[in-house]
């Protein structure tokens, strides 16, 4: 049996609680605030939160890597998000990347459900999705590698 992933994990913690893999990770962190009545800006949601957080940083690294100096990591990464043909080289991948716009919770879902996620040609399509769905991936996070930092982009603003 195959180790469980960060966010399995995650809400193995929580006894009563039974994951869909299968469902946005950010709805799943829903109902599990919604099954153990976890009340908006207290302790114990905001220690969840957190570590829900965390798993998703670390599900992130785990299905797509962290070394950005690995061409394979690259070319997987674009490979996820369609982007065809390949590009070569890792300056192709970026260049490509940095034109590809796709919410990180709808990517790190497709390591489990291996949907095709949906790309933006814009920033600003993905902020109004983004903002419209509430699926907000963590700005900062101390496991966050220099990958998932480069896919990164400003949805909201202060």
């Amino acid at each position: 049996m195959a180790a469980p992933t960060p966010l399995q994990a995650f809400f193995a913690r929580y006894d009563g609680f039974d994951y869909n893999n299968t469902a946005p990770p950010t709805r799943e962190f829903g109902r599990l605030a919604k099954l153990y009545k976890w009340k908006k800006n207290t302790p114990a949601k905001e220690a969840a939160y957190k570590a829900f957080c965390t798993a998703l940083v670390l599900e992130f690294n785990a299905g797509f890597g962290t070394d950005t100096k690995d061409l394979n990591v690259w070319q997987g990464l674009c490979a996820r998000v369609r982007i065809n043909p390949l590009p070569d080289s890792i300056t192709g991948c970026r260049k490509a990347l940095r034109r590809t716009h796709v919410n990180l919770i709808d990517l790190v879902a497709t390591l489990s459900t291996g949907r095709p996620v949906k790309t933006f040609t814009t920033v600003n399509s993905l902020r109004q999705y983004t903002i419209s769905t509430k699926k907000f991936f963590p700005k900062e996070d101390e496991n966050a590698g220099n990958l998932l930092k480069y896919l990164l982009r400003g949805i909201v603003t202060t």
